[in-house]
């Protein structure tokens, strides 16, 4: 038996059951049994997520959280720096503006006019620890 008969088989068995199940549900908003969902997902890891969310009328999306979680294993995630070394400033002249963001979304905005005598270095270092 080769790769795509085999496939056909796997997905046409959980097509059945899937169609049995929402012939007899009970209401429109009732939710897929977690069986269902679990091998639909094991289908979906060992074929693909389009194919099986096509054969099975199921969303693509549902059904790659399904089965990869939030995240697809296959896709590397970025890494956030862990460090940031922030050099000696001089003190500013003029308008400044100083702006943060954390990766969580906090946020800091401050704008200085004139000369300022401001420790910016130890700004930055509070704002870093209040965010973890």
């Amino acid at each position: 038996m080769d790769k795509n008969t085999s496939a056909a088989k796997d997905i046409e068995e959980v097509r059945q059951r899937l169609e049995s199940w929402r012939k007899t549900k009970k209401n429109q908003r009732e939710q897929i049994p977690a069986y269902l969902w679990q091998e639909a997902a094991g289908l979906a890891r060992k074929y693909s997520v389009n194919s099986v969310s096509s054969a099975l009328r199921l969303s693509y999306m549902d059904l790659k959280e399904h089965a990869y979680g939030h995240t697809n294993p296959r896709t590397k995630k970025r890494k956030t720096p862990s460090f940031l070394e922030i050099g000696p400033m001089a003190p500013p002249s003029g308008e400044t503006t100083l702006e943060m963001e954390s990766t969580k979304g906090s946020k800091i905005r401050i704008s200085f006019k004139g000369k300022t005598d401001f420790d910016f270095t130890n700004l930055v270092k509070t704002f870093m620890q209040k965010i973890r």
